[in-house]
């Protein structure tokens, strides 16, 4: 039995290291790297998404509006820094 407990330890940890460097692997790359759910709302929002966007994650996360043009959300507003082309 203690056998069996080590090596599931093991597996948990080798799954956690992995798990902790692609995480750190997401934030720090310059590119936007975007978690939606099914339903459309940004789930997730990293370092480059904030950069190129120019929007913090608190500010996207639980929307979409501001990823799409203004003439998909009828709100008239622009998107952060005019980058509506970037979407089409």
């Amino acid at each position: 039995m203690n056998r069996k407990l080590a090596e599931e330890v093991a597996h948990y940890k080798s799954a956690e290291e992995v798990r902790s460097r692609l995480a750190a692997i997401v934030e720090c790359s310059d590119d936007a790297i975007i978690g939606k759910t099914l339903e459309g709302a940004i789930a997730s929002w990293n370092r480059g998404a904030e950069k190129i966007f120019g929007c913090s994650s608190a500010e996207a996360l639980g929307t979409m509006r501001m990823l799409l043009p203004s003439e998909r959300t009828g709100s008239g507003e622009r998107h952060p820094q005019n980058r509506q082309s970037w979407l089409t």
